[in-house]
């Protein structure tokens, strides 16, 4: 009616009567676009972020410590009027402090006998026929992927959040939708129109990306500062005040 795509068909499988006789309902799990699991085989292409092997206690004091030495992990999806900001300049240093790895082609692994993911059997001559198999299935399955546009931000959306008390939601024909909020008082109310006047100074294109171009260049050279402001580690009989 609108000439938006469709949806594919659901796709869903009852898995009761494989839950009751031990059996795999789905032999083939299309994790995303970049995975795809044939238990217990699981090839994982391209770069991978946070790709580290953690504690059993995380984060902890020494996740801060690390941090602290410019070691990551820093954010991956920073953003700022959806641009997304990067924590670095050169590509080896963002990887570096988003412990991104880099598969490549693959990285297959036996979640069976290694379910932590330790040992890439993708150079493994023994597994080269899984490997290309799950390859090639992750392609064909990659073409049916569902992957259309979203639109472009809105600033009524965040005007609509104003109005609901500082909650998102539904903001496109969305008159009736909500519950009335209690009233207002004066103070609010003004807070509610400054805020409202702001939105539409910035929500203008060269604007925000005038913002988010200059948070772009200042955020590498000030990251390590920032980020130390954001955790802290206690000694366990430090007395924490509130």
């Amino acid at each position: 009616e609108k000439n938006l795509p469709l949806l594919p068909p659901v796709d869903s499988v009852p898995m009761w009567g494989f839950l009751m006789n031990g059996t795999n309902g789905r032999p083939t799990l299309h994790l995303s676009a970049q995975a795809v699991l044939q238990y217990p085989y699981k090839i994982i292409v391209g770069k991978q972020g946070y790709s580290r092997w953690t504690g059993e206690l995380y984060p902890n004091c020494t996740t801060i410590d690390v941090f602290n030495a410019d070691q990551g992990p820093f954010f991956q999806d920073l953003n700022v009027f959806d641009h997304t900001l990067f924590g670095a300049v050169r590509e080896e240093s963002l990887d570096r402090i988003t412990w991104t790895d880099d598969c490549g082609a693959g990285c297959l692994f036996n979640v069976e006998k290694d379910p932590t993911e330790h040992v890439d059997l993708a150079r493994d001559l023994a597994h080269q026929d899984i490997f290309k198999r799950l390859a090639a299935e992750l392609k064909t399955l990659n073409e049916g992927n569902f992957d259309p546009s979203r639109g472009v931000t809105s600033a009524d959306a965040c005007m609509k959040c104003v109005d609901n008390g500082g909650y998102y939601g539904p903001f496109v024909d969305a008159a009736d939708w909500y519950t009335p909020l209690p009233a207002r008082t004066p103070g609010e109310h003004q807070k509610d129109e400054t805020l409202k006047k702001t939105l539409q100074v910035i929500n203008n294109k060269i604007l925000e990306e005038g913002i988010a171009k200059a948070a772009q260049v200042v955020l590498p050279f000030f990251r390590n500062a920032w980020g130390k402001t954001l955790d802290k580690c206690f000694a366990v009989n430090q007395e924490i005040v509130v």
